[in-house]
């Protein structure tokens, strides 16, 4: 995508790495790591162990989900070291593997697991770095592009200090209220799971009339539906203990 880091860094700056690009480089990453030989026998394996009682297995999940609605903040070091032992998992799968197995001959997912693992231990670390990065990014960015909605608009250094500092005040409030941040992303994220594994799994809501054009609508109702009652059981649970 960027021929340097001197691009890349200068399209930081600008703005020009939004979220369309890191989702794209998010799908890409997922996408070879799904489709490796080695993560292609091993889903494989995993499914044969499952296969007997598979058809339990989507309720189960969902039962898991509501748990991650409801109940997370309480639960919040379990979600945060899984979390981050599978994206160290896939990292360790799609970037150290291939740089080690022209060396020695070890399967893609040993490296995965050791990065995994490594990932998994300094979780509070990288939790808050990804945190505070994620929203100093979000905010910067949509300062910046907000001040070149004017046609004509040009990119000064003092505008990018402006929105730096616009960021920098943003993280210093996001880290005041972590908690009550982290109920509302578990909230809707345990949510957004229950109706994802309904439609992938048990009833594809997406097929309904009044949802052809926009099948979208089913998964934000149900996620909001329940997102809302989580959230306002987690903050109850937050402020009695």
């Amino acid at each position: 995508m960027y021929s340097s880091f001197g691009e890349f860094f200068g399209a930081l700056c600008r703005g020009e790495f939004g979220f369309t690009e890191v989702w794209r480089i998010c799908v890409d990453i997922y996408t070879s790591f799904t489709k490796s030989e080695d993560m292609v026998n091993l889903w494989n394996t995993v499914m044969g162990l499952i296969d007997s009682f598979y058809v339990v297995v989507p309720y189960i999940l969902i039962a898991l989900s509501l748990v991650v609605a409801f109940f997370e903040q309480k639960l919040m070091p379990v979600l945060k070291f899984i979390g981050f032992f599978f994206l160290g998992f896939v990292c360790g799968v799609h970037f150290i593997g291939p740089l080690i197995t022209p060396i020695v001959d070890i399967p893609l997912w040993i490296s995965g697991l050791v990065v995994g693992i490594v990932a998994a231990v300094i979780y509070r670390f990288l939790y808050f770095g990804a945190y505070g990065i994620a929203v100093a990014y979000c905010v910067y960015v949509l300062c910046y592009t907000g001040f070149y909605m004017r046609e004509g608009a040009e990119h000064t250094l003092a505008k990018s200090l402006v929105c730096l500092a616009i960021a920098i005040g943003a993280v210093i409030v996001a880290f005041i209220f972590i908690k009550h941040v982290e109920i509302i992303g578990t909230s809707m994220l345990g949510a957004y799971l229950v109706s994802f594994i309904i439609r992938c799994n048990i009833w594809d809501f997406r097929t309904l009339d009044f949802l052809a054009s926009t099948p979208w609508v089913g998964a934000a109702a149900i996620t909001v539906v329940l997102a809302i009652p989580a959230a306002i059981v987690q903050y109850s649970m937050k402020t009695r203990y």
